[in-house]
């Protein structure tokens, strides 16, 4: 069986430096980097037996590195998008409760998904979550620059059963038949991109900059396993002409509590406190965090005082980060409230198209009901 849609293409542009050269070693190193004191509590994956043991242990090194976070949260807005106050604890439970297995990038739809049950009744059976037509993706002709890190194909599966009217089950390796009774199964499969895009030039794989990235794509992941009814699975929306490269990819959203939200916020909220992550990681990781925040699509336009306070709060947030980064003098500078700073703050944050644009919701854009379908077989 083949879905008509994919669920979450969780992607990067390929702009992330890639070093294969450095995976095997930075890999071997994690086995040996894990105390078993480091993984208190319980843990929120289980995993497929065809998994390689060096991305396993990869994974709960991130899990560690989970519990050494603290998170800063002035204005409340990131416990009020999570539903609990932001600690590592707390945001281990969140995960937990909507992620169970991870599968290796050899999990075969077609032959690992199963109807348990036809003609099956759904809670809100005919209410199915909406999915924008994309126009084509630009520069069909030319070598993509994207490359999916992670796939949620628990809530897939669960939205497929939806629509035929089946209970559906997959087959995970070593752990056997798992019936898909609702988004909140959590079962992400592995994508090419999660264990082979480095955000630091030091090629350290294990480093805990590259941790804190791979957590905030399990958050993300996370997030496409709440909804019910024209919120189920948080779909993503096709992005606009003026997202460059992911224009026409299902790699934007049109909700401010959606997957690229709360893969921002995680990362924002992390990133302050962050004592083990160096310099250059704290700046690509702002870096990804204003691109996550970006694809957060807008329709309508604003005009006037709204639109000058749109160009306002990006350029603060970008000029934040250059000082931050300690970038030319010359930038920072500019960034006294000229045009020239605001665009060239703009472009390093890569929310150039907001202010360039000016374009916007007419209102906020949409919360979606987070609560969960799910049933009972």
């Amino acid at each position: 069986m083949t879905p008509n849609f994919r669920l979450c293409f969780h992607l990067l542009k390929r702009s992330l430096r890639k070093r294969p050269g450095f995976i095997s070693a930075g890999l071997m190193a994690v086995a040996m980097a894990v105390p078993a004191t480091a993984l208190s509590g319980s843990l929120p994956f289980l995993f497929s037996a065809d998994l390689p043991a060096q991305q396993k242990q990869t994974v709960l090194a991130d899990l560690a590195a989970l519990n050494r976070l603290q998170f800063k949260d002035s204005d409340g807005r990131a416990a009020l998008l999570f539903g609990t106050s932001m600690n590592s604890e707390n945001l281990k439970q969140w995960l937990a409760a909507r992620s169970q297995y991870i599968v290796s990038e050899n999990f075969n739809y077609s032959a690992s998904v199963k109807v348990v049950t036809p003609n099956f009744i759904y809670p809100n059976a005919d209410v199915l979550p909406y999915r924008e037509v994309a126009p084509p993706p630009r520069r069909q002709n030319e070598p993509s620059r994207i490359v999916t890190v992670m796939t949620n194909v628990g809530a897939q599966v669960y939205i497929q059963g939806k629509k035929s009217k089946s209970l559906m089950s997959a087959d995970i390796a070593g752990i056997g038949t798992v019936n898909i009774t609702s988004p909140r199964t959590g079962l992400f499969k592995i994508g090419a991109g999660l264990f082979t895009s480095l955000i630091s030039d030091s090629g350290s794989y294990i480093s805990f900059g590259n941790s804190l990235r791979r957590l905030a794509v399990y958050f993300h992941e996370a997030r496409h396993s709440d909804g019910n009814g024209k919120s189920l699975g948080f779909l993503h929306a096709p992005c606009p002409e003026n997202k460059g490269a992911l224009a026409g990819h299902y790699a934007c959203d049109r909700n401010q509590n959606g997957p690229y939200t709360i893969e921002g916020t995680f990362l924002r909220s992390a990133l302050d406190n962050c004592k083990d992550c160096s310099r250059r990681e704290k700046e690509a990781i702002r870096n990804i965090y204003a691109d996550k925040f970006n694809r957060v699509v807008t329709t309508g336009t604003v005009t006037g005082a709204a639109a000058q306070r749109l160009i306002t709060d990006t350029a603060s947030e970008t000029c934040r980060n250059l000082r931050i980064m300690n970038v030319s003098a010359s930038a920072a500078a500019a960034c006294n409230g000229s045009t020239a700073g605001t665009s060239a703050g703009n472009e390093i944050a890569n929310a150039n198209a907001a202010a360039q644009t000016v374009t916007a919701p007419e209102t906020r854009p949409a919360w979606l009901n987070e609560q969960p379908e799910g049933v009972t077989p």
